[in-house]
C-alpha cells in the first residue's frame, strides 16, 4: 500500500515556522500532505484530524509508523541532517561582527583615523545601528523567505555582508560605515540567521533541541576568536585589510557551504494515493476538521502584528524587559574593548575581554537552561539579571587591573540569558520585539552622550551605571511578572 505524507509537525525548539507550526493538544494530532505539483515544503497541504487519545489505537500507531518512515527516508535526524547544520553552523561562525566592532571602534578611537567632532558617540552609533538592523531585519527577511524562498533570501544575506565589508574597507568617513557596517552587515547578518532559523527545526525532529541549543551556542562562538583576530589585523595590516580579510574567509565558508544547504526532502516516497484511503487512518467518526489551503505567504505579517497581544499586561511587561536588556547587553558588549584600554590596559587585553565575554556567554547560554529546568523560568531571570546588574555596577566600576577587569567579564558573560516568550505568542513576540530592537539604538548612545559630559569621573563610568541599572530595572520587572502569576516567592515558575 502507498503511504500517505505524513510530517509532524510539533516544534519543541521554540522556533517559530509560519509554514509548519500548528497548536496540538492531547487529543490532536497534525499531520502534513505533500503537493504533487511541487513535491516541496513550502507548498504543502495541512490537515488537522482529531485522534482518538488512547495509545493503543491502531490508527495512531500506523500514523506513528509512516510518520518514522518518512522521516526516515527524508534524512531527518540522520546524517544528512546533521551535515546540512553543520553548514547552515559555519557561515554564522564567520559573521563575528557584532562580536569584533568594539575592537575596531577601540582601534579608530586610538589612532584618531576620523577626525570628526564627538568621534566616540559617532563610533559607538555604528555598533548600535548594526545590532539594531541585525534584530529588525529579522522581521524582513522571513517575509521574503516566505514569499520568495530560501535561495533568494540566503543570496541576499550573502550579498549584503560580504559587500558590507568590502566597501568598510574604503570608507573615508564615519557616516559611510552607517550603511556599509550598520545596515548592510547587519541586515546581511539577519538574513543568514534567518535561514538556519527556518531549517534547522525542518532537519531534526528528535534531536531538535539538541540542534536548536548548538545553534544558539555557534552565535557566540564567533566571539570567541573573532576579536583576537581583529585585534591582530589591525596591528599588523590596518582596519581596511581586516574587512577584507574577513570578507574573503566569509567567502570561502559560504562557496563551501552554500552547495551542502537544502530544505529536506522525500522525494524517495510514492505520495501518489486515492483520497479515500486516508480513512483507513483516521476514522470519519473522529475527524474534525481538514483544511486543504496552502499557506498564505503573508500570514507571518499578520500574525507579527497582531496587536490582541498588548492586552496581556504580563506581555507588555516582557516587551520591556527585552528592550532594556537588549540596550544594557549592547553596551557592555561595544564598550569592554574601550573600557580596557581606558584604565591602562593594552589593546591585546581588551580584545581578549570581548573574547572572554562570548565564551563565557556560550557557557552561560547552556548553563541557564540547566538551571531553568529546575528552578523555572522566571527564578533563572531574576538570578541572572541580578547578577549581570551587581556585576557592572560593582565589579565594573572597580575594576581596575586585569584581575578585576577579566573577574566581571567572566561573571557579566555566565549570567548570559535568552528572554523567550511562548511559542503561541511568539510572530507577534517577534514583530514587538523589531520594534525593541529600534528603540534599544537609544541605549548606547544616550550612555555614551552622557559620559561625554562627564568631567570628574573615569572614562565610561556612566556606561557602566546605565549597564547595570538597566539590568537590575529588568530584574525587577521580571520580579513584578512572577508576582502578578502567584504570590508565592519560593514557586517555581
Amino acid at each position: 500500500m502507498k503511504h500517505r505524507n505524513y510530517m509532524s509537525m510539533n516544534n519543541p525548539s521554540g522556533g517559530y515556522q509560519p509554514d509548519a507550526t500548528v497548536s496540538t493538544s492531547k487529543d490532536q494530532s497534525v499531520v502534513k500532505k505533500k503537493d504533487n505539483s511541487t513535491r516541496h515544503h513550502e507548498d504543502s497541504i495541512n490537515c488537522v484530524q482529531e485522534i482518538p487519545e488512547n495509545d493503543n489505537n491502531p490508527d495512531l500507531q500506523h500514523i506513528e509508523q509512516t510518520l518514522l518512515s518518512l522521516h526516515k527516508a527524508a534524512g531527518i535526524d540522520g546524517k544528512q541532517a546533521w551535515t546540512v547544520m553543520i553548514a547552515l553552523l559555519f557561515p554564522i561562525i564567520f559573521t563575528g561582527l557584532y562580536a569584533m566592532w568594539g575592537v575596531m571602534q577601540d582601534y579608530y578611537i586610538r589612532n584618531q583615523t576620523f577626525h570628526e567632532q564627538n568621534l566616540v558617540m559617532r563610533l559607538t552609533f555604528v555598533g548600535t545601528l548594526f545590532y539594531v538592523f541585525m534584530s529588525v531585519s529579522v522581521f524582513i527577511a522571513n517575509i521574503v523567505y516566505s514569499v520568495f524562498g530560501r535561495i533568494i533570501t540566503h543570496v541576499l544575506g550573502i550579498i549584503l555582508f560580504a559587500s558590507g565589508l568590502v566597501l568598510a574597507s574604503f570608507v573615508t568617513a564615519i557616516w559611510q560605515l552607517y550603511i556599509t557596517v550598520g545596515f548592510m552587515c547587519g541586515t546581511g547578518t539577519a538574513f543568514i540567521l534567518t535561514i538556519s532559523y527556518r531549517l534547522i527545526p525542518k532537519w531534526f525532529i528528535k534531536y531538535r533541541s539538541t540542534a536548536t541549543g548548538l545553534q544558539v551556542s555557534t552565535v557566540s562562538l564567533s566571539g570567541v576568536y573573532f576579536p583576537l583576530i581583529a585585534n591582530k589585523l589591525n596591528v599588523t595590516l590596518g582596519a581596511q585589510w581586516t574587512y577584507r580579510v574577513s570578507a574573503l574567509i566569509f567567502f570561502v565558508v559560504v562557496a563551501i557551504t552554500y552547495p551542502i544547504i537544502k530544505e529536506p526532502s522525500n522525494d524517495d516516497v510514492n505520495y501518489e494515493e486515492e483520497e479515500e484511503e486516508e480513512e483507513r487512518y483516521i476514522p470519519s467518526s473522529k475527524k474534525k476538521l481538514i483544511k486543504n489551503d496552502k499557506e498564505d505567504s503573508w500570514q507571518l505579517v499578520r500574525n507579527m502584528l497582531d496587536v490582541s497581544v498588548l492586552k496581556n499586561f504580563n506581555f507588555i511587561l516582557w516587551c520591556i524587559i527585552n528592550l532594556i536588556y537588549l540596550y544594557s547587553s549592547v553596551i557592555v558588549a561595544i564598550f569592554i574593548p574601550s573600557s580596557a584600554t581606558a584604565i591602562g590596559l593594552s589593546d591585546v587585553q581588551g580584545a581578549l575581554g570581548s573574547t572572554l565575554l562570548f565564551t563565557a556567554s556560550a557557557i552561560g547560554a547552556i548553563t541557564t537552561g540547566i538551571l531553568a529546568d529546575k528552578i523555572g523560568n522566571l527564578n533563572t531571570s531574576v538570578l541572572c539579571l541580578t547578577t549581570a546588574a551587581l556585576s557592572a555596577l560593582v565589579i565594573w566600576t572597580l575594576a581596575h587591573n586585569l584581575v578585576t577587569f577579566i573577574l566581571f567579564v567572566l561573571t557579566q558573560g555566565t549570567s548570559a540569558l535568552i528572554l523567550i516568550v511562548g511559542i503561541d505568542r511568539y510572530p507577534a513576540a517577534l514583530g514587538f520585539r523589531t520594534l525593541a530592537g529600534v528603540a534599544s539604538v537609544m541605549g548606547p548612545f544616550f550612555a555614551i552622550y552622557i559620559d561625554s559630559l562627564n568631567t570628574n569621573m573615569e572614562p565610561y563610568f556612566y556606561c557602566k551605571i546605565f549597564a547595570g541599572s538597566g539590568f537590575a530595572l529588568c530584574a525587577l520587572l521580571v520580579l513584578l511578572i512572577k508576582f502578578r502569576i502567584t504570590p508565592k516567592p519560593m514557586a517555581k515558575i
